[in-house]
């Protein structure tokens, strides 16, 4: 963002203010990029023991793990505090950092039954790093999660392109890049007003398109054994981007939610015969049997129902006799209208099961022996830790949890060779929890991506009463934050979206029409929690905010990377029009 960028630059270096790092020798040295992680247990893999230790980081990887004799002259000195350190999760496929296209008018098509390619969503070569946005909330939002590597993939029908591999910082799209275009990814979706309209047309373009590029590879090779007699072959880049999946050298990530599409796209698969990861499944657990006999990997939603409360106990125990003797002539009128069906308590009862089998789909294909990650498509971020508590009371392991968010989906990806564990050599992407993570009540308080360290403090809890339940913070607030500079003053706008949703847009006093826009707000009662990446003039930020509103007034703390956390406070300015 480039409005704050200007006032990072002024905190940071025009009043000299910088990290305190500890070192072991005194000699003077310039801010470096060696980090020393002291007396922490390091949870290296699934399947390793918990060893405690220290970790060294240099260069964004990790260097040394286990017994550190002594640190550089130059290194930052973290106190682990016998806290958790884990290699990062990694998020199987989702639109991190692509933002959603702008609405358009549908156009008319000229020719519904023939478009073109790009009309209808078919464009595999599409290579979807180009649409990362290096300030977008969700990188932030992920990596507080825990969430610091991502498979990121445009949004669109068919074939909307190439997926790569990216850390979860606001860093520029070459430095964030870990591999590029290593997915080819695809789903069933229709196009509206043109072929293909149908689920049906959907199948049939998609194995249409399969064919004719696997026509145009074998003919591009015969004309270049031997060209004479043969017409030189029309180069088409849309066919042209499926020739890695018909070699093999490139796995199909087929979003496939429900059991219906698992079984199309499981056909079309064995008809065709390329590699094959089912993303974002949800209906997984109906369709087993099938699954344990298929090659394909599995990416698992994280979009997963809420567990249904038991129905409150009937009180009519606590009642005096006189209670009970008042209901007698009502009794029978009561009964005949709570009374269910027995067809309408047979649904109640499949559905309950549905949410179970739901929930419980990560046990039972662990139980099955198939290997599967998550994906983070419909799933949100901020609900991974109580989802992955709700998955491992229906049965999954703890083991099979961390594999599935680590170990797991840097092999479906393709990336075990730099990420998924703690080892000497691979990305630094770590993080650390004040308790085992898996424990309902642990908080991640360090996350380190690539070398860039993010403390992140625990946010005041208020007391009962304090918070203004229902309270509309709607409307243009005025902030100061407490740093004694000029550029310490700005405005949030703040628009409701929705019952308890609204859309945040900060801006400095210095530059007012550039505003952040930030949607992923976090409300408990009238506490917003929000965050986003600054970046420019190389440099790049995480910006963690909590702002604590009245009717008129806020009073917050503003997370500056590592650099600390500074005081901040609002008033009111103007009511929504």
């Amino acid at each position: 963002m480039i409005t704050f960028n200007r006032l990072l630059i002024t905190i940071l270096f025009g009043l000299g203010l910088v990290v305190s790092y500890s070192q072991n020798s005194n000699d003077a040295g310039e801010l470096s990029d060696v980090i020393l992680i002291k007396n922490v247990h390091i949870v290296k893999s699934p399947d390793a023991p918990i060893v405690f230790g220290s970790v060294l980081i240099d260069d964004g990887l990790i260097k040394a793990v286990g017994n550190v004799s002594s640190a550089p002259y130059n290194a930052r000195i973290i106190e682990g505090d016998s806290m958790y350190l884990y290699a990062g999760f990694i998020d199987g496929g989702s639109h991190t950092s692509i933002p959603k296209p702008e609405k358009k008018d549908r156009k008319d098509i000229d020719d519904p039954g023939n478009p073109s390619y790009e009309d209808v969503g078919i464009i595999p070569q599409h290579e979807s790093i180009l649409d990362r946005k290096a300030s977008d909330s969700s990188i932030s939002s992920m990596a507080k999660a825990g969430v610091l590597t991502s498979h990121i993939f445009s949004h669109g029908r068919l074939m909307p392109g190439q997926g790569s591999v990216v850390s979860n910082h606001g860093l520029s799209n070459e430095d964030a890049l870990i591999a590029r275009s290593t997915s080819f990814v695809t789903n069933l979706n229709t196009s509206w007003g043109a072929y293909p309209s149908t689920r049906i047309g959907a199948i049939s373009k998609w194995k249409e398109l399969y064919k004719q590029a696997s026509d145009a590879k074998s003919y591009e090779q015969k004309y270049k054994v031997s060209k004479k007699g043969m017409v030189k072959p029309n180069y088409d880049e849309t066919l042209a981007a499926l020739y890695p999946i018909i070699d093999g050298q490139q796995k199909v990530f087929f979003e496939a939610i429900d059991d219906k599409t698992i079984h199309q796209v499981l056909k079309i698969q064995k008809e065709l015969g390329f590699k094959l990861v089912l993303m974002d499944v949800k209906d997984g657990w109906r369709m087993m049997n099938k699954l344990k006999s298929s090659s394909a990997d599995l990416l698992i939603s994280l979009d997963i129902p809420e567990a249904e409360k038991e129905e409150k106990k009937s009180d009519e125990e606590s009642k005096s006799e006189d209670d009970k003797e008042s209901d007698t002539d009502k009794k029978e009128d009561k009964e005949k209208k709570d009374e269910k069906s027995e067809e309408h308590k047979a649904l109640e009862q499949r559905k309950k099961e549905a949410i179970a089998n739901a929930i419980g789909q990560a046990a039972t294909l662990e139980k099955a022996g198939k290997r599967f990650g998550f994906s983070f498509i419909k799933g949100k971020n901020k609900d991974l830790h109580k989802n992955l508590r709700a998955m491992i009371d229906a049965g999954l392991s703890e083991k099979a949890a961390l594999a599935a968010l680590t170990t797991n989906c840097a092999a479906i990806l393709g990336v075990s060779d730099v990420l998924g564990t703690v080892e000497n050599g691979k990305i630094a992407n770590v993080f650390m929890s004040d308790k085992p993570y898996f424990e309902e009540k642990s908080k991640i308080k360090y996350t380190i991506v690539q070398g860039h360290v993010t403390k992140h403090e625990e946010k005041k809890k208020k007391k009962k009463g304090d918070a203004e339940e229902g309270l509309d913070i709607s409307g243009t607030w005025a902030y100061t934050l407490d740093i004694p500079i000029p550029e310490n003053t700005g405005t949030i706008k703040i628009t409701k979206t929705g019952d308890n949703n609204y859309t945040f847009e900060v801006a400095t006093a210095q530059e007012p029409d550039d505003p952040e826009i930030i949607e992923d707000i976090s409300l408990n009662g009238s506490t917003a929690d929000f965050s986003f990446t600054t970046d420019g003039d190389g440099m790049s930020m995480d910006i963690d905010w909590t702002m604590d509103f009245t009717e008129t007034s806020a009073e917050g703390k503003i997370t500056v990377g590592a650099f600390g956390t500074f005081d901040s406070s609002a008033t009111k300015k103007t009511d929504p029009n």
